[in-house]
């Protein structure tokens, strides 16, 4: 019998670009949850930060 070679999922190049996009789309998200919580605290609306800080450490 001949040797199986296993293939690597990420040697193939359309599972390379599905993971490049979906790491800007998450890098994207945090940095938007980030600039919320930072606008909401310039506007002295305390309530409203903490809500978009659980999904900063959530996507991170």
């Amino acid at each position: 019998m001949g040797k199986v070679e296993k293939t690597n999922i990420l040697d193939k190049p359309v599972f390379r670009l599905i993971l490049k996009i979906l790491s800007i789309v998450i890098a994207a998200l945090t940095l938007l949850f980030s600039a919320l919580t930072i606008v909401e605290i310039n506007n002295t609306s305390y309530d409203q930060a903490p809500k978009y800080l659980i999904w900063i450490f959530m996507l991170a």
